[in-house]
């Protein structure tokens, strides 16, 4: 197998999905021609707890198994065995979710259960890390990322809106501090006197 150039942690996960064709032909179950490997947060309902997500081949519009791992990962160890999860469902069909069969492949692959969230089980080192790393011959080259800390994307934004209320009836409306400083407190419409601003 020819060694690949690594540049970046999509190469490094390319070049790793390269190593690892031929250690699922050996076990029964050979991989799609098309498949792609990206760092990035996985999408969908549980995106804030998921390390890593497949997507079916008919989502994209070349066909292509489109694999990504989250970077909060940075061990190559555990980068390999979220990755080898993800390549099981594409070995299967992502149609099997991770019941007997996808089971029967993680198994064969050197996973541990449970099976919606494996990791590497007795034996991954040996007969699939290790051989995967020698081939890569290089560190993962990616520093983690936490899910916790600020980011620079858009802040939600607070209310801006200032309650005022009716001491007689009991009505109430928002407005902003701009009208209540160039106008003062609105009129209750029940009685046209100035409602409290809370």
């Amino acid at each position: 197998m020819k060694r690949v150039n690594i540049d970046s942690r999509e190469d490094w996960l390319n070049a790793a999905v390269l190593a690892l064709r031929p250690i699922f032909a050996d076990r029964g179950y050979p991989l799609a021609d098309k498949i792609r490997v990206s760092c990035g947060w996985p999408g969908g309902r549980n995106k804030a707890r998921a390390i890593g997500q497949c997507w079916t081949s008919e989502s994209s519009a070349d066909g292509t198994f489109e694999l990504f791992l989250s970077p909060v990962l940075d061990d190559a160890h555990r980068v390999l065995d979220v990755l080898v999860h993800e390549l099981c469902h594409v070995a299967v069909g992502i149609a099997a979710g991770h019941r007997a069969l996808f089971a029967k492949c993680a198994r064969a692959l050197h996973l541990k259960g449970p099976w919606k969230a494996t990791s590497a089980g007795e034996g991954f080192g040996e007969h699939v890390g290790d051989p995967v790393l020698a081939f890569i011959g290089c560190a993962y080259p990616h520093a983690a990322l936490s899910s916790s800390a600020a980011n620079t994307g858009p802040k939600k934004q607070g209310t801006r809106m200032i309650k005022a209320e009716c001491p007689d009836c009991g009505y109430t409306c928002r407005t902003t501090a701009k009208w209540l400083q160039s106008h003062g407190a609105p009129l209750c419409p029940c009685n046209q006197e100035p409602m409290e601003v809370k």
